[in-house]
């Protein structure tokens, strides 16, 4: 059942059902103790009514709390003969009473560090002592149920590794010892635009840019096979063949004799980033009404030592445009004088200083007066259309 994947509960069901058949006139049940409370709760018992279920409900491991609480309480088997009398069972008296429990036979469930984390027991309507048969019987049913319960919890931690990999962001994909890929979530189909079925098999270079020599790749495995792994910023290409900025992260995984066996890469999309960090390199830089460069970035090319000629032009009076017409018009002509400006003076390097001052970097010396000359000319004869007035 346990190879078949049966339901946990389907599972302990049964082991109890065949465990009483082995015993007559005797009911199984098995009592799991919670990890946050330590306090004992019955997990499955077929042929108990859930009415004396409730009454164990939170069992407090002890001296007096039954054979099952002083299983778990001194992680050691306990065999009552008669749950009337035995001091063990002084606080379930009448538990024991109502429901006619005679005798009780409890065998400890360790985990793999031989703690005690519950209890398999069975309970008789008479009051009796177990043979030896009887005391392998509720050994072998604990062990059963320690791996029972230790398969439950790596399913519990595999599907929860498979929902994470299955619904992770970033792109995972595992590769086998040649390097050939044997699993891909649904990020890595949704960046690359790949089906599953056209990457399974395929080595990764699939998703190669070009960009890189083979000594770079060569570099990569070196480090991998020397330190188990790898990590950096690479290039690479979707199947449309436009190309895409990862991070990715590479980890070789050893199997039980330290070879590399498997690898796991995981890659996280940097375009978000890349996008964030050029948007502020550009507006530390830049004018955000014009896109010309700005104060910042014209100090910093008057540092150089090459010869360079600087002209300052501002617009007169343009304070009473923006109180006439409102600012609206006023940035309207400040982007029309930009394009201008840019499009008819050979301007080596165009920038924005100030709200209606503009620098003009020209990278040799030229005539100051004729270049002055001449944009004032321009616009003493040309107009400038603004189509918002």
């Amino acid at each position: 059942m346990i190879a078949s994947h049966y339901q946990t509960s389907e599972i302990l069901a049964k082991l109890c059902s065949l465990a009483e058949s082995l015993l007559p006139n005797s009911v199984a049940s098995i009592m799991i103790k919670n990890k946050e409370t330590g306090l004992m709760s019955v997990r499955i018992a077929p042929s108990i009514p859930q009415i004396a279920q409730d009454r164990l409900e939170n069992l407090k491991p002890g001296p007096h709390g039954g054979s099952c609480g002083n299983a778990v309480f001194k992680n050691q088997p306990q065999f009552v003969q008669n749950t009337f009398t035995d001091d063990r069972w002084k606080n379930l008296r009448q538990v024991a009473v109502d429901f006619n429990i005679c005798s009780c036979w409890s065998m400890p469930i360790r985990d793999k560090a031989k703690k005690a984390i519950g209890s398999f027991a069975l309970s008789s309507f008479e009051h009796r002592a177990p043979n030896l048969f009887h005391v392998k019987l509720l050994r072998t049913a604990a062990s059963i149920v320690s791996i029972i319960l230790k398969d439950e919890e790596m399913e519990k931690r595999n599907k929860l590794f498979s929902n994470a990999m299955k619904n992770s962001a970033d792109g995972i994909l595992i590769t086998d010892e040649k390097n050939l890929i044997i699993e891909v979530n649904n990020a890595i189909t949704n960046i690359y635009g790949y089906s599953k079925e056209e990457l399974i098999g395929k080595n990764p270079k699939i998703f190669a840019s070009r960009e890189y020599s083979k000594s770079f790749y060569k570099n990569m495995w070196d480090d991998l096979n020397r330190n188990s792994k790898w990590n950096g910023e690479i290039v690479n290409k979707k199947k449309d063949g436009s190309l895409i900025t990862q991070w990715i992260s590479i980890t070789a995984l050893h199997d039980e004799n330290n070879l590399a066996h498997n690898y796991l890469a995981m890659f996280t999309d940097l375009t978000p980033l890349k996008e964030a960090q050029n948007k502020m390199a550009f507006m530390a830089y830049h004018d955000p009404l014009t896109n010309l460069y700005n104060k910042s970035y014209l100090q910093n090319i008057l540092k150089t030592q090459e010869d360079k000629t600087l002209i300052l032009l501002n617009i007169n009076n343009f304070s009473y445009i923006n109180t006439a017409y409102g600012f609206d018009i006023g940035d309207e002509i400040l982007i029309n004088v930009s394009n201008i400006l840019e499009k008819h003076f050979q301007i080596d390097t165009l920038c924005k200083i100030n709200s209606d001052e503009f620098a003009l970097v020209f990278n040799k010396r030229i005539p100051i007066s004729e270049k002055i000359l001449e944009i004032q000319n321009y616009f003493m004869k040309n107009l400038i259309n603004i189509e918002k007035i």
